[in-house]
């Protein structure tokens, strides 16, 4: 089945690719006549617009990363739900990385964050080693990071 696109949106519509982009994000410069026939060629194709086209045009991908060692996950749970839920409020999606020693490196699980462009990142751990520090510390995030050092006992 051919995935459809804006281009065969435009077509249907007989419109530019930029008055169908003006369609879909809802700017109000576009004549009501024209916005319905777009809307219809929207539904009669079937069309959902590409979030990481989306994301990448306006420079947000709606999307946080959390890392979060994997002894620490199962205990977190409450958090997990919570950051979700909020999440879910303002259309977030979170990508989930867990680490363990000698599987995921930290620096390894940062470099799949920043080439996945995700608007944030949090960072869970209960201890910091000498590498993950220096994580911690480099510039080249692109996004905001939010760091929690959890204190467990006994796990």
């Amino acid at each position: 089945m051919k995935r459809i696109t804006i281009y065969d949106v435009a077509k249907e519509a007989d419109v530019s690719l930029a008055t169908v982009s003006r369609v879909i994000n809802d700017s109000n410069v576009v004549r009501e006549d024209t916005r319905m026939r777009v809307q219809q060629a929207i539904e009669k194709l079937g069309y959902k617009p590409n979030a990481i086209a989306q994301g990448l045009a306006l420079s947000k991908t709606t999307t946080i990363s959390i890392v979060m060692s994997e002894k620490l996950f199962a205990y977190n749970a409450k958090i997990l739900n919570g950051l979700m839920d909020v999440a879910k409020i303002y259309n977030y999606n979170i990508m989930f990385h867990t680490t363990s020693k000698g599987i995921s490196k930290m620096q390894d699980v940062i470099e799949s964050i920043i080439k996945s462009r995700v608007d944030g990142v949090i960072l869970f751990n209960d201890n910091f080693s000498e590498d993950e520090m220096e994580v911690k510390r480099t510039k080249d995030w692109q996004c905001w990071k939010c760091i929690y050092q959890l204190r467990t006992y006994g796990i």
